[in-house]
């Protein structure tokens, strides 16, 4: 990842559950933010707990699938 996005990406975790994705992000690249977005609180909780005050993450209870009562067909970003 930061060979595209360098070495400070914002990277969005979509259904991110535990963050176990977004933290082996931030071991590898520290400088990098995290926005964990999941329907489930119970598993977001758990994020929540291992993130605890770490301010490159935010979590976001969602379901990125839907969005304005109707489904998402695709995601776009102007960043990587």
């Amino acid at each position: 990842m930061d060979a595209a996005c360098g070495t400070n990406p914002c990277v969005l975790d979509l259904a991110g559950g535990t963050g176990s994705i977004t933290l082996r992000l931030l071991d590898r690249l520290p400088d990098a933010t995290a926005v964990i977005l999941d329907q489930d609180p119970a598993v977001l909780r758990i994020a929540t707990g291992t993130f605890g005050d770490d301010d490159r993450v935010q979590i976001v209870t969602a379901d990125p699938a839907r969005r304005h009562g109707g489904p998402v067909s695709t995601a776009i970003s102007t960043r990587c």
